[in-house]
């Protein structure tokens, strides 16, 4: 018997293999694009085009700067002997030479080469071919030859696909919020130019303290002054919410190159050690999946979501820092450098400077959308709000809390054996706690949406309360999809394939929804150009009796490397990755096992004895050089 939602029997395309057009969200009055600008822009703004030839002729333009930063990985990196671990917290990048070189390095960086250049010179065939039409190209040109002068294209809010607007509409939009004077100060120049130079003065004053005081190492002070002299004013700019009425925009500052950028990533790193001290945040979509999947509720409960307005434009920055503070005496164990943290944040929160149309603004109240600190503040500051409105439940008996409540950022969900009249209560005592602080929206129910999750009450719940999870997808979602033709890295496309597919596999709860969303995502993708047979190959990796696996299965960490041991590295000998007659790849540095008896000075002298500096050997003949 066919599966009468499995992939086997998807129809095929009118157009084979090729990408339908969707064009875009046009909020436009002028715009007027004919096909093949239509084409392009369906194409979505990750389609990276391949224009002409791949140029080989500079290929080891790098080789250097490869084999220098081995050599200094390996003079920097061992922590003991026959011990490797990286470390890339507050790291800064430079073209430092390390004093000693080891020999293994550069021999394995010149296999590389050859082996590297044999594959150019005998394997790679030069592909003349283009993933775009010349009528496409055409307009790609056109687009970016008058990027922002008449119309703005970019991406819009929730993911939902590229928006076209026109400029006037754009700049309009910006002055409404930027002219907000409770939100926002208009700076002139000269203004600007002293302000900048006070919070500079500032920084390195907080920092240059601390530093006497031992609060922070000179790695530390190195990062958090490393913007001081290199730095670029943030720019303010607008995505589209169009599933407003009328559209309104939200409104980011780009300051990744600002001078507090590492001061608001060094501070956020220490903020987040405090999530372990509340349990209503939530972190992403999949915890609060294991959390349901692990629990079970009564059947008498019910559903409710909660969403906040604008939340961080509305967050008093005093009132923030004032709560940090608080958290900070109540937890002082936590982190041992507390003052020099909520100086340093007391600096990012009150030195935000912006500029739009060669006018220069200073947000005044609330945060800034765009830095680093403010997503992790905000989880804070409302956790504990809520703390506050938990104390006065013990007071108030028409005060009900729910049995589970989870909240990511401004979005909230929770469960509850109230009324819906509870519910209310609930969030008008909660909107009494701050004035600026206003739950504007609210869902309640047996089957509510939440992020990008399905909540109901099944059959089963009635039976073992336990809640039914599906995908919940926008119905203005293009699903405009990485094209299949785009000049992207082949384990790039692979790899979103896979993950999108285990993210239906852990957030579906019933194998049929799950083999719906599958044959929807199938045609979604034949629509990108995805050939037939590739997506069957794709898709075959991924079932749905792997859900319990994917369900336990710990997300690796990215900024989290495990040490390399000796033996682990040892591992490598017998992997030979180019054969050049060169022997095969020797592990970095070898050591014999580590006798408990040995005496501490020999280790010393083994482990700094010098190189000889192998720098003999002439470069490779090769027509790439």
């Amino acid at each position: 018997m066919n599966d009468p939602y499995g992939i086997d029997i998807a129809p095929l395309n009118i157009f084979e293999n090729q990408i339908i057009p969707v064009g875009v969200h046009n909020l436009s009055k002028s715009f007027r694009p004919n096909m093949a600008t239509i084409r392009v822009l369906s194409l979505g703004t990750k389609f990276i085009p391949k224009w002409r030839d791949a140029n080989l002729k500079f290929a080891f333009r790098k080789f250097d700067d490869f084999k220098r930063r081995l050599q200094n990985k390996m003079y920097f990196s061992e922590t003991t002997p026959g011990t490797f671990c990286l470390d890339k917290q507050f790291h800064l990048k430079s073209r430092f030479v390390a004093e000693n070189t080891y020999n293994e390095v550069d021999e394995f960086c010149w296999q590389l080469r050859d082996g590297i250049n044999e594959l150019i010179e005998n394997q790679i065939k030069f592909d003349c071919t283009s993933n775009l039409s010349g009528k496409e190209k055409r307009a790609l040109r056109k687009l970016v030859t008058e990027k922002n002068k008449i119309h703005v294209i970019n991406d819009t809010d929730k993911n939902l696909g590229p928006a076209n607007a026109d400029k006037s509409d754009v700049i309009n939009e910006c002055k409404r919020q930027l002219f907000d004077v409770s939100t926002y100060l208009k700076l002139s120049k000269t203004e600007m130019e002293t302000f900048l130079l006070k919070s500079i003065a500032k920084l390195r004053m907080v920092v240059e303290h601390h530093f006497y005081l031992g609060n922070c190492s000179q790695k530390e002070k190195e990062f958090l002054l490393s913007n001081v002299h290199n730095y670029v004013i943030p720019h303010f700019y607008i995505i589209w919410k169009i599933l407003k009425n009328p559209p309104v925009g939200r409104p980011i500052v780009a300051g990744y190159k600002w001078i507090f950028t590492p001061a608001s990533i060094f501070v956020g790193h220490f903020l987040k050690e405090f999530y372990s001290k509340f349990d209503s945040i939530l972190n992403d979509s999949l915890s609060l999946v294991k959390l349901l999947e692990t629990n079970r509720f009564d059947k008498e409960c019910f559903l409710f979501t909660i969403d906040f307005k604008s939340l961080y434009t509305n967050i008093p920055v005093d009132d923030a820092i004032k709560s940090i503070k608080q958290l900070c005496f109540d937890f002082q164990n936590v982190i041992p450098n507390a003052h020099f943290i909520i100086e340093l944040l007391d600096l990012v929160l009150n030195s935000s400077l912006m500029t739009f149309d060669g006018e220069y603004f200073q947000q005044i109240f609330g945060l800034i959308m765009g830095t680093n600190v403010a997503p992790i503040l905000t989880n804070i500051y409302m956790a504990m709000l809520e703390n506050e409105l938990k104390i006065k439940c013990k007071t108030d008996p028409k005060l009900i809390w729910p049995v589970l409540f989870k909240r990511f950022i401004d979005d909230g969900f929770g469960i509850t054996k109230g009324t819906r009249k509870d519910v209310i209560y609930w969030i008008e005592k909660f909107n009494e706690l701050r004035k600026t602080i206003q739950i504007d929206k609210y869902n309640w129910g047996n089957a509510l949406d939440y992020m990008d999750l399905f909540i109901y009450k099944s059959d089963s719940f009635y039976l073992d309360g336990k809640l039914s999870i599906s995908i919940h997808q926008k119905e203005t979602n293009k699903f405009m999809y990485i094209p299949f033709r785009s000049f992207h890295q082949r384990h790039t496309i692979k790899n979103f394939v896979w993950g999108e597919l285990k993210r239906y596999v852990r957030y579906n709860t019933e194998e049929k929804n799950f083999k719906k969303l599958r044959t929807r995502f199938f045609l979604r993708l034949r629509n990108r150009g995805f050939k037939k047979y590739i997506l069957s190959k794709l898709f075959r990796h991924v079932t749905y009796s792997q859900r319990n696996k994917l369900l336990n299965t710990e997300l690796p960490l990215p900024d989290v490397c495990q040490p390399l041991t000796c033996q682990e590295a040892e591992r490598g000998r017998n992997f030979q990755p180019f054969a050049r007659g060169r022997g095969n790849f020797q592990s970095p540095r070898h050591y014999p096992q580590q006798n408990p008896q040995r005496n501490q000075q020999q280790q010393q002298q083994q482990h700094n004895r010098p190189r000889e500096h192998e720098n003999t050997r002439p470069p490779s003949r090769d027509r790439f050089n």
